[in-house]
């Protein structure tokens, strides 16, 4: 539920109008939402934003953007194209570092593709100064008129996906009420992206990784380990995304099994107990499928797991390339279909 004294955008629209005076950028983001009165307006939201696509479920930016050419475009009343790139966000310095280096060579890439575009990270949380509306703000102030928002996260069945794209103006997943307040963008239209689930990029990652510590793939079985949710059609996305994942690896690898489980709900050492009994002479490697490594990787798979005979591959996404050019990609890609 949200709080009273901001106003929600309607699902269903990728674009919200401001109804009051423009707030003061400098101010805090907090005191800002407080102000502005969103309203819809579908018949033009549908005509200069029908290039959205469906919705899946010390402030550092990295942008390579001439403004002097961006201001001149908006000016003439022409689209100018910008990335938001979103993540969770930690308090880890280290973490968040991972994260804008792999933003950073993403967009490098991106700029050698198709020529200098602001790419801008963001976070949903704990990183302050610079959370998503700071985000919004520094590609509204370069000009930016469309924003493609991709969301750094291993699942289209995370609960976080949607409450962020609901705040744009997206419909719901299912009927799970969103749980951030509307972002502020002007005139802006939104365009979002998908997360990661089961991605080519991320797949020869993840491979990589297990035939590292693989001794002979016909005689192995993969169990892979995500967060996972409880929640009614997001616990079903999990279970999409990471068996596709699965069958990648087993096919790519040439293993002789791939299963998966969740850590939401508890299922890993139920999982793992039912392949080693169904096939006891299989050795086991477990992989989880996180962006970084950190709490989860390093504290609660093994600890759910306990003292039994398995592999571990104890990495995670980050640092590797093949985020990068994951997300150089999925921004070439709607460069190209929407013209930017």
């Amino acid at each position: 539920m949200m709080p009273q004294g901001r106003s929600r955008v309607e699902p269903g629209h990728g674009k919200a109008r401001k109804a009051a005076d423009k707030p003061d950028r400098n101010r805090d983001s907090d005191e800002v939402a407080v102000e502005v009165v969103h309203t819809i307006e579908p018949s033009s939201n549908r005509s200069l934003c029908e290039s959205s696509f469906e919705h899946a479920s010390g402030s550092i930016s990295h942008t390579l953007y001439n403004e002097q050419e961006s201001n001149k475009e908006s000016v003439g009343g022409e689209s100018v194209s910008g990335i938001l790139v979103i993540s969770h966000g930690s308090r880890d310095p280290q973490w968040v570092s991972l994260v804008d280096e792999a933003v950073g060579k993403a967009t490098a890439m991106i700029s050698n593709l198709t020529g200098p575009v602001p790419v801008i990270s963001s976070f949903l949380e704990l990183v302050t100064g610079r959370l998503i509306q700071d985000g919004i703000d520094e590609l509204l102030a370069l000009g930016v008129t469309d924003i493609y928002v991709l969301p750094l996260f291993v699942s289209s069945g995370s609960t976080h996906v949607d409450d962020i794209m609901q705040a744009f103006g997206q419909p719901p997943v299912g009927e799970r009420e969103g749980e951030l307040e509307a972002f502020y963008i002007e005139e802006a239209c939104i365009h979002p992206g998908k997360p990661i689930d089961d991605e080519p990029e991320i797949a020869e990652l993840l491979l990589r990784q297990v035939l590292e510590q693989s001794l002979h793939p016909a005689g192995e079985a993969l169990l892979l380990i995500g967060h996972g949710s409880v929640e009614p059609v997001f616990h079903e996305r999990w279970q999409e995304g990471l068996g596709r994942m699965a069958e990648r690896l087993r096919l790519g690898g040439g293993f002789a099994r791939a299963d998966y489980a969740m850590l939401l709900p508890d299922q890993a050492a139920a999982k793992l107990g039912e392949l080693q009994r169904e096939r006891p002479e299989e050795r086991i490697i477990v992989v989880p499928v996180f962006l970084s490594q950190g709490y989860f990787t390093s504290t609660v798979i093994p600890g759910r797991l306990g003292e039994v005979d398995y592999e571990y591959v104890n990495r995670a996404m980050l640092p590797d390339e093949a985020v990068a050019r994951w997300i150089a990609r999925q921004a070439k890609q709607w460069l190209d279909r929407s013209g930017g």
